[in-house]
């Protein structure tokens, strides 16, 4: 059965886009898993992280189609072999039974279905998501907040160095909550090569804490622990090596 994570922002740039595009890149990888990622926020934010490829096909594409919509792969850019992306379409809004179609296709080809809502409040998304990931910026007075069923806040751009003060003052008032540290050298990294699924490619088996938090998210929905980063890179390189050669065992 698919999995539907949304991932939405409670504030202005409190950083959805990085959350969702990392999430999907550590199903795709840890967990070996098919992975789709939907921008179905109002601009194009992802797909300007995303300058590796040309992101060929948006949600206008879907949508002129949907009555006629056989399978929803040949309609996306794939990235590699487990992650495809949709970018984002010209609407302000969805209506839900274009929602509904795009989910109910997908989650017959996808395990995992990533949607980027960023600043789009689309509740049909949210209420139906296995998870639905609130990120917001920490702010002490705003940890009162009731929340869904479903979701998990996520309290991001945490600085390191008060990380573990932090910590244990949101966890004594939030159940369930999760945190993504800041940390300026990793940013330095994505800016300079101007792309985020490229720097997360080059370093997703280092020991890099901005991408080990979210590997926790992805456990935690999975219900299972991942190898090591090392461990999976390690058989991941060994594989594609034996296959490369032909062999069909080790």
């Amino acid at each position: 059965m698919s999995k539907l994570i949304s991932v939405y922002n409670e504030e202005e740039r409190a950083g959805s886009t990085t959350i969702a595009i990392t999430l999907a890149v550590l199903f795709s990888w840890y967990a070996d898993k098919k992975t789709l990622l939907i921008n179905f926020a109002k601009d194009d934010k992802m797909e300007q992280y995303i300058t590796d490829v040309k992101i060929r096909y948006g949600l206008d594409y879907l949508r002129a189609l949907q009555d006629d919509l056989k399978e929803i792969k040949i309609f996306t850019t794939q990235l590699n072999d487990n992650l495809s992306v949709i970018g984002c379409g010209t609407q302000e809004s969805n209506d839900n039974s274009f929602i509904d179609k795009i989910i109910t296709k997908a989650s017959v080809e996808y395990e995992i279905i990533i949607i980027d809502l960023s600043n789009s409040d689309e509740k049909n998304i949210k209420s139906r998501a296995t998870r639905a990931i609130t990120v917001k910026n920490f702010d002490i007075r705003k940890l009162e907040s009731e929340y869904e069923e479903n979701e998990v806040p996520l309290f991001n751009k945490i600085p390191g160095e008060i990380k573990e003060i932090v910590s244990e003052v949101i966890n004594s008032k939030v159940e369930e909550s999760k945190i993504v540290t800041f940390d300026i050298d990793v940013w330095q990294q994505i800016t300079m090569r101007d792309s985020i699924y490229s720097f997360l490619v080059e370093n997703v088996n280092n020991n890099v804490t901005f991408i080990q938090e979210q590997l926790q998210i992805v456990e935690q929905i999975l219900g299972e622990k991942l190898s090591s980063p090392a461990q999976q890179g390690l058989l991941k390189n060994i594989i594609h090596k034996f296959r490369k050669e032909g062999k069909n065992e080790f």
